[in-house]
């Protein structure tokens, strides 16, 4: 399977309102995100996108329009009960894949909280 990745960043705060412990109280990250998607190389040479699976610029612009616009600089809360990486990861991927081209597939979606840690939802 052939696949290509494009990261995207946000800043957004958030508190686990569940949670015993630190992330109970608000508190802000530095998320990345990982999107990854498979399909097969676009082989008509008269489409400018020769070559590709998916134009990474088409890529971006889903993404930020679909994900970005709405998580960055916002308290997660006022989207999610509980704005877990895990709840968060899985909202997204529900999102995204329902808005690719025609014989794109959406591979995973990673989300990571911190340099260390992140949530994965793989189909």
């Amino acid at each position: 399977m052939l696949t290509i990745t494009k990261s995207f960043e946000f800043e957004a705060g958030h508190f686990l309102p569940y949670y015993v412990g630190k992330c109970h109280n608000l508190h802000g990250h530095s998320y990345k995100m990982d999107v990854t998607i498979s399909g097969e190389i676009i082989k008509d040479i008269h489409n400018e996108k020769v070559g590709m699976i998916m134009d990474f610029n088409d890529l971006s612009r889903i993404v930020k329009e679909l994900i970005i616009d709405d998580f960055d600089h916002t308290c997660l809360n006022n989207l999610f009960t509980n704005p877990t990486a895990e709840v968060m990861v899985c909202y997204i991927f529900e999102i995204l894949k329902k808005c690719l081209p025609e014989g794109v597939k959406l591979v995973s979606v990673r989300l990571w909280e911190t340099r260390t840690s992140y949530a994965e939802y793989k189909e």
